[in-house]
């Protein structure tokens, strides 16, 4: 037989979804300024393992902002130019050693 929650556990839920509610916005998957997980947490007294397990079930996922994506994408880039001039130096070089061999 499953007992039953206690009154400091229900409230403590409740919190933690009104936190949730009021400061993570699910259509971007970011939270207000300050908040996260671990805060939402500390301040509704449920484990930040409950907070981030709840928050993705019912709220949604955490996503990267646009910013650090774009970021990404011009290291990728950058990263991709480099082997190329890499690989072309190489073949400079090799041809220069071989002249002068």
């Amino acid at each position: 037989m499953a007992s039953e929650p206690s009154t400091a556990a229900v409230k403590s839920q409740a919190k933690m979804f009104t936190l949730l509610s009021q400061h993570f916005d699910a259509e971007t998957g970011h939270y207000a300024k300050g908040w996260s997980d671990k805060k939402v947490a500390d301040e509704s007294g449920a484990s930040p393992a409950m907070v981030s397990a709840v928050r993705a079930e019912a709220f949604g996922e955490l996503k990267e902002p646009s910013e650090i994506s774009a970021l990404r994408s011009d290291i990728s880039t950058l990263e991709s130019l480099m082997v190329e001039q890499i690989a072309s130096l190489r073949t400079e070089l090799a041809k220069v050693s071989k002249a002068y061999a």
